[in-house]
């Protein structure tokens, strides 16, 4: 499995939600940078209406499935209720990264109208983090 498939969280938790420890600098330092980009979330946020963070970048090799999915697992392990959506409609990678089923509905399908939201709300196997799958992949995501 390629570093970035499960979670590399110095004292933070492997895609199944277990407690894991990593021997290395690198690992370490990742988790704590992730736990101080929370901490800096929490605070910008703090008087915020809408606390939502969009996670994008220009290809689709830049990290952003491996942010989203670190950052969230961060913050739901400080006790914040986490909903990661997987609006990537064209490699949705986060289903298969947090060990959930294939073929899930998801977000095409309550964009499409087929179904509802509570439908397509999936628990993850980590407490406090919920995920919205992308669902069946449209012909033309474009």
């Amino acid at each position: 499995m390629r570093g970035h498939d499960r979670l590399s969280l110095g004292s933070g938790a492997d895609a199944a939600g277990r407690a894991r420890s990593r021997s290395g600098g690198g690992a370490g330092l990742a988790a704590e940078a992730f736990r101080s980009l929370r901490t800096a979330l929490r605070f910008g946020l703090i008087d915020a209406k809408r606390r939502s963070i969009a996670i994008t970048g220009p290809t689709s090799d830049a990290g952003k499935s491996f942010v989203s999915l670190n950052l969230a697992v961060v913050m739901a392990q400080a006790d914040q209720s986490v909903c990661l959506i997987d609006a990537d409609m064209r490699r949705g990678e986060l289903t298969r990264r947090l060990g959930l089923p294939d073929g899930l509905s998801g977000l095409s399908d309550y964009l499409a109208g087929d179904t509802e939201l509570d439908a397509v709300l999936r628990p993850a196997p980590v407490g406090g983090l919920s995920l919205i799958p992308t669902g069946i992949y449209p012909p033309n995501p474009s």
